[in-house]
């Protein structure tokens, strides 16, 4: 199946989309960060094993609904399948008369 203008366009749309939701995650992280009093600095430096529990599962929560995400967002952008070049319900080797 060939690329059609149509397609570039769908995907013009996603990709603004995506920027625009990542605006919106930035925003809201750079929020968070301000209310919480934490620096990027602080962040980099922060060590998995010193994080309390609630911290822990937080994240893991978190990265779980993101991998979801990028499933679901992936499924949304696979092409269809290429059709077998036969009709459905049509046998190989089959002649019909």
């Amino acid at each position: 199946m060939p690329f059609t203008e149509d397609d570039l366009k769908k995907q013009d749309r996603q990709v603004t989309e995506l920027r625009e939701e990542l605006s919106r995650l930035n925003s809201l992280f750079d929020q968070r960060m301000k209310e919480a009093g934490a620096s990027e600095a602080e962040l980099k430096t922060l060590d998995a094993d010193q994080q309390p529990p609630e911290v822990k599962r937080a994240l893991e929560e978190v990265r779980a609904e993101a991998r979801r995400e990028g499933e679901r967002r992936r499924a949304q952008a696979q092409p269809p399948a290429a059709p077998t070049g036969r009709p459905a319900g049509q046998r190989p080797g089959a002649i019909k008369l």
